[in-house]
């Protein structure tokens, strides 16, 4: 090459140059167009044993010589990953062992994003892809139905927008260690969350601290979608019972939150967040998430949850009555005649959901009297009034008429003067209870996002 004119000689070093970033390190480096398939990642055994007699080279008394074989296991790169992880598990040497604890980090981060590459270019779905989490999370952003550990449907056109979300979930190291944790039994993934969420609604308000005996306004941290959607997803693999809601309510925040704007996206992106939100929503058991999500769905772009959650409200034990009966105001305003297997499911409820004083004339004299409605007696009127019966034919009194602003049905309009009459209109109900109505109805329960069989 010595006789070769100068530009030739740069023309076929650039050319070499272009191979070499076409043909990609032998230390793991990612290639140009990766395939899908993440068997091509696996640590081939010359790798492993090379970074394995690095890995004791660490341990050598001659300085140069560790130094030397750490600058080498760094620029292994993921390839070092396993060996790295068997010495800090069991290397007797404690400088071995803190060296790896170094050099793990970036073997990691390294190993994440390769991963990462491979699983976005498999965009059909071909492959099985060892990462944390992803089969439940596309099970719940894909509307995936599951028997006997068959998948039987899936919204396929919804998946490269999933791939893409949990891929950003993924590239977060708070995100990360959460989904890493929800699949390690002896990590305290309650208590993880628990902080998380925490950390997360608190990024919201400015924080006053003290620097050199002055106080200082820290202004509110930025958290992006996918931290969010990260907490949402975990918890609804957990038992709702598991996760401590009372420290920090999700609920309440989703309205100030970055998933605000992609809930309201009308693409592919904004259905899977609907989707795992839903979910989410549907697995909440504490009263007052559920009533929150209740009166924020329409807000969050869920309008087909309100009815469901209300429902659920009416049936919870523990909800406070002004929920209860805020719940059934709505289910007054859906007025459909298939509400009614459900109302009758609460007929067995007798709390009072309102003490009120009428005016009654008896014998000719006005009286004030303080009557009760309770839960059951308001599912009764609306029962009638949805089957177009009229409830004062069943003994109800009728306070008086319907304001023009007003929803034509409203359970504070009908009352029992007595518990005898009460008691007859249940049994005449029963009696001519039509046969269409069907059996009692319940809320719909939100499907398990995976079948582990």
């Amino acid at each position: 090459m010595q006789g070769q004119p100068r530009i030739l000689r740069q023309a076929v070093w650039m050319g070499l140059a272009s191979v070499a970033l076409l043909v990609g390190k032998s230390s793991g480096g990612i290639r140009a167009a990766p395939p899908p398939d993440p068997k091509t990642l696996e640590i081939q055994p010359e790798d492993l044993q090379r970074a394995r007699a690095w890995v004791e080279q660490l341990g050598s008394p001659v300085y140069t010589e560790r130094e030397q074989a750490q600058t080498e296991l760094a620029r292994m790169g993921r390839l070092a990953r396993l060996a790295l992880q068997e010495a800090l598990a069991s290397h007797p040497d404690p400088e071995v062992r803190q060296r790896c604890a170094v050099l793990l980090p970036a073997a990691i981060e390294d190993d994440i994003k390769v991963r990462l590459t491979v699983f976005l270019a498999d965009t059909a779905g071909r492959y099985t892809h060892q990462l944390p989490g992803w089969e439940a999370f596309r099970a719940i952003a894909c509307n995936e139905w599951r028997w006997c550990g068959w998948v039987l449907a899936r919204d396929a056109s919804l998946e490269p927008a999933a791939r893409k979300l949990y891929a950003e979930m993924l590239q977060t190291p708070a995100n990360r260690d959460l989904l890493f944790a929800s699949e390690n039994p002896h990590a305290s993934i309650s208590q993880l969350l628990t902080e998380r969420r925490l950390e997360l609604i608190h990024s919201r308000t400015v924080r006053n601290v003290i620097i050199n005996g002055q106080v200082v306004a820290l202004p509110p941290r930025s958290t992006s979608p996918a931290d969010w959607l990260t907490v949402l997803f975990l918890e609804q693999l957990i038992p709702a019972t598991v996760v401590n809601n009372r420290v920090a309510s999700m609920a309440a925040s989703l309205l100030n939150s970055p998933l605000q704007s992609l809930l309201r996206q009308q693409d592919a992106t904004g259905q899977v967040v609907r989707n795992v939100v839903a979910n989410w929503a549907l697995s909440r058991r504490d009263p007052q998430d559920m009533y929150y999500l209740f009166i924020q769905a329409p807000n969050l772009e869920l309008h087909h949850l309100t009815t469901t959650l209300a429902m659920r409200l009416l049936k919870h034990p523990g909800a406070p009555i002004g929920y209860k009966s805020t719940a059934l105001n709505r289910l007054a305003v859906e007025a459909t005649p298939q509400l009614v297997p459900f109302l009758e499911s609460l007929f067995d409820d007798t709390s009072v959901i309102i003490n009120m004083t009428v005016v009654r004339n008896v014998q000719g004299q006005q009286t004030r009297e303080v009557i009760s409605i309770q839960l059951r007696d308001a599912a009764l009127a609306l029962a009638l009034h949805l089957s177009q019966r009229s409830p004062t034919d069943y003994g109800f009194v009728d306070r008086g008429g319907v304001p023009a602003n007003a929803p034509p049905f409203q359970y504070t309009r009908y009352y029992f003067p007595d518990e005898k009459v009460r008691q007859r209109a249940f049994e005449r109900y029963q009696r001519e209870r039509p046969a269409s109505s069907g059996p009692p109805a319940h809320p719909r329960s939100s499907p398990p996002p995976t079948d582990k069989r």
